[in-house]
């Protein structure tokens, strides 16, 4: 992946650093522009280590496959989450993972089309958008398989 430069906070990931992600993995040509960029943060109260934003796209023409919305995770804002973050090695991990790994695993995970880390921690990931996905009730489907075993 590219070395754009990492925005630390979501008001940074603007459309022109999104259009220059955007090109950088091929998923828009040089001839498009990302034009408009709306963020709205997902998963409070659930990440602490990080934050999560989903941001819908909007595009200077039509793309065919390109992204409606991306999904933006950053380091945590609140410092202490931030600094047990860097010192569990959690961010470094994730951009590993992505980078390194995810196009090994055979497990369904999101696209992405950007991760990076500097020396300072900040991180950024940009991946696809799955809200669209139907998530499975674990405790449902728990129940189900034990009730089946009585």
């Amino acid at each position: 992946m590219g070395r754009s430069a990492i925005p630390a906070t979501i008001d940074l990931v603007t459309p022109d650093w999104l259009t220059s992600v955007l090109r950088e993995s091929g998923t828009i040509p040089a001839s498009v522009s990302v034009v408009s960029a709306t963020a709205r943060q997902v998963g409070v109260g659930v990440g602490i280590m990080g934050t999560i934003h989903k941001v819908a796209l909007g595009y200077s023409s039509a793309v065919a496959g390109a992204p409606e919305s991306v999904v933006v995770k950053q380091a945590a804002t609140a410092e202490a989450n931030r600094e047990q973050g860097v010192q569990l090695g959690l961010y470094v991990a994730e951009v590993r993972f992505y980078r390194e790994l995810a196009s090994k695993t055979t497990l369904r995970v999101p696209r992405c089309y950007h991760a990076d880390l500097d020396e300072d921690m900040n991180f950024v990931i940009v991946m696809e958008d799955l809200s669209a996905l139907e998530n499975l009730d674990q405790d449902r489907k728990s129940t189900r398989l034990n009730s089946s075993h009585v």
